[in-house]
C-alpha cells in the first residue's frame, strides 16, 4: 500500500467516526509513525513503509475511535515550535495559548524588567509555555508551578527532553502560593469553565483533567485567588500578568484586580478568531 493510499484509508476511517479534522489527523498519525514532517510526507514516496508501519497506524486508529483525543493516543503533541510529551494528566496545548507565549516573549525581550526578568508559569501542565519562553528568551529566570504532582512530573519530563531541567525551577502548589521570589511576569492559562458546564463539553475535552478545566461555580475561582495573591506576591512592586480566559469573563477579572491594586492598567489581546482571549494586567508601572 502506498503512503497516499494509506493516508486515504486513515482519513476514511476517521471520517466515518464523524471526526471533524479527519484529514489533518490522518496526516499527523502517519507523520508520527514515520517520524517525518508534513512536507516529507507528501514529497517522498517512502519505499520503506512497512507492514509494521501499517499495523501501528491501525492500532492508533482503533484507539482514536474510542473517543480518546489524538494527542493522548500519540503521547506527543506540538505546542508552538516543540513536540511535547502529553498524557491525560495535562491539558492538550491549544493554539489560543500561543498568544500567551508570543506576548510573553515580547515582554521579556523588551528590557522593561532588565536583562534577566523573573517569570512564573502558573499551572504549567505539560510545560508548554515555560519551554517555549525560555527557548526564545534564554536569559529569563523561570519558575513553573502546578498543584497536580502528576502534571508536574510530565512537565519535568519535557524540561529534561529539551535540556532545560536545571534552568526551570518546578514548584508544587496552587497558583502563586509556592513562589518565593518577586515575579516580573506571571503567565497563566487558568481553569475558567463553570463547574455546571463541564459535563456538557465535547466528549474529547472530557478526557482532559477536570481540575485543569473546572473554574468553580462561575468559572472565576482561580482568578479571584490569583488577584488576591498578586497583592502579597508583588508586595506593591511592579509586574505584569498575562491571563487567558473566556471573553465574557474579562470585565469581572478587571474588577478583581482593580480591587487589589490602586495603580493598574489593562489591555486585551484577541485570538485568531478576533475574540478577546488574553487579559494583560500591568501593576504599579
Amino acid at each position: 500500500m502506498s503512503i497516499r493510499d494509506s493516508l486515504s484509508f486513515a482519513q476514511k476511517v476517521l471520517s466515518s467516526a464523524n471526526i471533524s479534522e479527519a484529514v489533518i489527523e490522518a496526516e499527523l498519525i502517519w507523520m508520527h509513525v514515520l517520524n517525518v514532517s508534513r512536507h516529507d510526507l507528501y514529497l517522498n514516496n517512502f519505499p520503506n513503509v512497512t507492514d509494521l508501519n501499517v499495523k501501528r497506524v491501525h492500532e492508533i486508529l482503533s484507539e482514536r475511535l474510542t473517543g480518546k483525543p489524538l494527542a493522548y493516543v500519540l503521547g506527543l503533541w506540538k505546542a508552538y515550535d516543540v513536540d511535547l510529551i502529553i498524557s491525560p494528566d495535562v491539558l492538550i496545548p491549544r493554539p489560543e495559548s500561543e498568544i500567551l507565549i508570543e506576548r510573553g516573549i515580547e515582554i521579556c525581550r523588551s528590557g522593561v524588567f532588565g536583562k534577566s526578568p523573573v517569570v512564573v508559569d502558573v499551572g504549567t501542565g505539560s510545560g508548554s509555555i515555560a519551554i517555549n519562553l525560555i527557548r526564545n528568551v534564554p536569559n529569563i529566570q523561570l519558575f513553573a508551578t502546578d498543584n497536580s504532582k502528576r502534571a508536574l512530573e510530565i512537565a519535568q519530563q519535557n524540561f529534561k527532553r529539551f535540556g532545560l531541567y536545571e534552568r526551570i525551577t518546578s514548584l508544587h502548589g496552587d497558583l502563586l502560593e509556592p513562589i518565593f521570589v518577586l515575579p516580573d511576569l506571571v503567565i497563566a492559562n487558568l481553569p475558567y469553565i463553570p463547574s455546571r458546564n463541564i459535563d456538557w463539553l465535547q466528549e474529547e475535552v472530557r478526557w482532559e483533567p477536570r481540575e485543569a478545566l473546572d473554574g468553580g461555580n462561575d468559572g472565576l475561582a482561580c482568578f479571584r485567588k490569583i488577584a488576591v495573591e498578586s497583592k502579597s506576591k508583588l508586595n506593591n512592586c511592579r509586574g505584569v500578568f498575562l491571563l487567558e480566559m473566556d471573553p465574557p469573563q474579562i470585565e469581572d477579572v478587571v474588577s478583581m484586580f482593580r480591587t487589589e491594586h490602586p495603580k493598574v492598567e489593562f489591555d486585551v489581546i484577541r485570538d485568531l478568531r478576533g475574540l478577546e482571549r488574553v487579559l494583560e494586567i500591568t501593576i504599579g508601572m
